[in-house]
């Protein structure tokens, strides 16, 4: 338990141990299954966060030997892009308090974009307000029609006001409509108006990373 607390900032003895019941019954599995389980997803989290920034610093390396790339790469930030399609998302490897999870959001239309934080829940604001950072990526989904993508966005702008959950161990099976965090508003919004499951693993937790490496997933902007 306290391995996965370790991991969950946000997230108190209670709200995991009741998670773990929950899914136990649902799932009908043992609890110290369910447990091991999380253990095993966190894990895999934690490793592709530090590859993720070992390859965004061989990048940065890699680029400054380019004299002509020089003042684009010494930039910290840059200002979020817009998308082909309403319902593409972005990513950005962003951490949640230091735990390297990443962060994404997804447009309701070009310039617009939908995200969940922990300051203010379920939000919309202009693409031009948001700063990301080197390794951010846009994506789109493959094979997925433009009006599936357009009842997906609607879907997740609807949802402005929900408030944030800090729960990504469980967050598959916890409520759509109730407390979610980035990813799980960004999964919802096509299982629920859809039934696609944008989750390359399938686990007990959807994250960020499992969204951006579905195997759909075709990026075309990258920072």
């Amino acid at each position: 338990m306290n391995e996965i607390l370790s991991q969950m900032p946000g997230v108190t003895s209670d709200e995991l141990q009741n998670s773990i019941k929950d899914s136990a019954k649902l799932l009908g599995k043992s609890e110290e299954e369910i447990s091991e389980q999380i253990i095993r997803e966190l894990k895999n989290q934690k490793e592709l966060g530090e590859e993720e920034q070992k390859s965004i610093q061989q990048r940065k390396i890699d680029s400054k030997l380019n004299k002509s790339l020089e003042n684009q790469i010494s930039r910290e930030s840059y200002t979020l892009g817009p998308a082909k399609y309403n319902g593409d998302v972005f990513y950005e490897p962003a951490s949640t308090f230091s735990i390297e999870y990443g962060h994404v959001g997804i447009y309701w239309t070009a310039d617009t974009i939908v995200e969940s934080l922990p300051s203010t829940g379920v939000r919309s604001i202009s693409r031009n307000s948001k700063s990301v950072e080197s390794g951010s990526k846009i994506f789109t989904f493959s094979g997925v029609s433009a009006d599936v993508k357009n009842v997906a966005s609607n879907w997740a702008y609807g949802r402005i006001g929900d408030p944030y959950s800090y729960n990504f161990a469980t967050n598959r099976l916890t409520d759509c409509y109730g407390a979610k965090n980035c990813s799980k508003l960004v999964w919802a919004a096509y299982k629920e108006t859809a039934g696609l499951d944008i989750d390359k693993d399938g686990g007990l937790g959807v994250y960020p990373k499992d969204i951006l490496y579905d195997s759909r997933a075709s990026i075309y902007t990258e920072y």
